[in-house]
């Protein structure tokens, strides 16, 4: 249907019941006024509420990992504390052999001369192809 014969329908309806047109057009004016009102002040639907039972699935679920991540940070902090615990020990070994050395080096230093250490015979020599023994 074209909107002429609509119009003009609608028209021949009201004239039939003796309403005048100014009448029909103001009410049609309200109307589309209070739908449009009606559409302009309509809120954006707020979502549904999850059911109590899938949220507390999925907060079990949180807590698990939770406790899980936990578990693992506990594993790392004792790994880290023997590896922390073992740098230290060799450390200590490390500073008590420095000193000794240095003591060892002063003690030959004072105590040895040089004839002692020099004439000293070599463990190895070239004639017999390296190997210890008769040279």
């Amino acid at each position: 249907m074209d909107l002429n014969m609509i119009f003009n329908s609608t028209k021949k309806l009201f004239l039939m019941r003796n309403i005048s047109l100014d009448f029909f057009f103001t009410l049609l004016f309200l109307f589309s006024i209070l739908f449009s009102v009606n559409f302009t002040k309509k809120q954006p639907s707020k979502p549904k509420p999850k059911p109590t039972k899938e949220l507390e699935r999925e907060l079990e679920h949180c807590k698990a990992d939770n406790r899980h991540l936990h578990e693992k940070i506990q594993e790392k902090r004792e790994e880290n504390d023997e590896l922390i615990s073992r740098n230290n020990k060799l450390t200590l070994l490390y500073q008590t052999c420095r000193k000794n050395r240095t003591r060892l080096e002063d003690y030959v230093k004072k105590n040895c001369t040089k004839e002692t250490t020099t004439t000293q015979r070599p463990t190895t020599t070239k004639r017999n192809g390296g190997k210890p023994g008769k040279g």
